[in-house]
C-alpha cells in the first residue's frame, strides 16, 4: 500500500509538470493525436455495447506517452518512468466505478481542450485531478484486496 501512494505522490507531482510542459510544445497534429486517443478512449470506455475496458489500458499508455514526450524533459520523464512501471494494478480499469471512469475519460478531453488552448495551468489542473481519481480508485482497490 505505501509503494502505491509513494507512486501516486510521485505522479500527482511530476505528470502535472510535464503535462504543463507538453502545452508548450504540442503542435498542431499533436494536438490531433491527442484528440484521437481521448475520442477512442471515451468510444472503448464508456458503459454501453463497445466498452472494452482492456482496450483503454494502451489508448491511455499512448495518451499519457504523448504527453511526456512532447514535455520534452528528460530528468521528469525518468523519474515518472520509474515510478509507473512498478506496480501492475495501476494498469486496470476493472477497478474504476462508473463515475470514477467517466471523470477519468473526461480528463483526458479537458486536457486536449486545455492544450489546445495553449493553458499549461489549466492543464496542469486537469492532469492533477486525473491522478487524484485514479488515486483514491487504486487505493481504495488495494485497501479491498488485502481485507478480502
Amino acid at each position: 500500500m505505501s509503494e502505491l501512494e509513494g507512486v501516486f505522490d510521485l505522479r500527482s507531482t511530476v505528470e502535472p509538470l510535464l503535462t504543463g510542459h507538453a502545452v508548450t510544445h504540442a503542435r498542431p497534429a499533436d494536438v490531433a493525436a491527442l484528440d484521437e486517443l481521448a475520442a477512442e478512449m471515451l468510444a472503448v470506455g464508456l458503459p454501453g455495447h463497445r466498452q472494452d475496458l482492456d482496450a483503454l489500458v494502451p489508448l491511455n499508455r499512448r495518451f499519457h506517452g504523448l504527453l511526456v514526450e512532447l514535455a520534452d524533459q528528460p530528468v521528469l520523464a525518468t523519474a515518472l518512468a520509474g515510478a509507473i512501471h512498478a506496480p501492475l494494478q495501476l494498469r486496470n480499469f476493472h477497478a474504476y466505478d462508473e463515475a470514477a471512469l467517466r471523470r477519468s475519460l473526461a480528463h483526458h478531453v479537458e486536457i486536449v481542450a486545455a492544450i489546445r488552448a495553449g493553458d499549461p495551468t489549466w492543464a496542469r489542473a486537469v492532469m492533477t485531478a486525473h491522478i487524484h481519481n485514479a488515486r483514491t480508485v487504486m487505493l481504495r482497490a488495494a485497501r479491498e484486496q488485502e481485507d478480502g
